[in-house]
């Protein structure tokens, strides 16, 4: 929804629209000719648009046709960040001090979490537990990370959740055995 107030005792109508900041052309998104107090002035579907910058606007015109702009600059993005992890030997049976290697990658990034949880159904662990979490700016990241796995015994999940400023989030798992003792 667009949240915003449009209130004029001679209100005729308004428009809301948008188009991608530099063009010309404005695509409708709603009109009425009832005020509007913080509440929705039109519901503005941007899945589908390219990810860029837009201009939205609201254009409001009284019944002697005098009428006003307003408008605002808004960063669309929905694309999810792109995530890979490695375990350094992860074809190995794994024990004790585990090292990870992670890249993130997205133009808005905001934070990683690397977490983990077993896959034994004789534990009650079934929550997600987080070896690391952290705020990344800039458009790539490269995570090195080592995580003591001593406490751990069995099959074990491992992720690396990245999100973005827009909310997208991506995730890649990997699976690693624990064993007692490392050979």
């Amino acid at each position: 929804d667009v949240i915003g107030s449009v209130i004029d005792n001679d209100l005729a109508n308004f428009n809301t629209g948008y188009r991608p900041v530099g063009a010309d052309l404005i695509q409708p998104i709603s009109r009425s000719e009832l005020a509007v107090s913080s509440d929705s002035l039109g519901v503005w579907d941007t899945r589908q648009l390219a990810d860029g910058d837009y201009e939205l606007l609201v254009r409001a015109t009284d019944k002697l046709d005098h009428s006003r702009i307003y408008s605002i600059k808004v960063r669309v993005d929905n694309t999810a960040p792109q995530v890979a992890l490695q375990v350094v030997g992860d074809d190995e049976v794994q024990a004790g001090t585990i090292s990870f290697k992670g890249q993130v990658s997205d133009p808005h990034l905001d934070n990683y979490q690397l977490q983990w949880t077993q896959d034994l159904s004789l534990t009650a662990e079934t929550e997600w537990q987080t070896i690391n979490s952290q705020e990344v700016k800039g458009t790539t990241y490269a995570l090195e990370q080592d995580w003591d796995s001593s406490a751990v015994f069995g099959p074990t999940t491992l992720r690396l959740l990245v999100q973005d400023t827009a909310g997208n989030s991506s995730q890649a798992h990997i699976r690693a055995c624990q064993s007692a003792v490392k050979n």
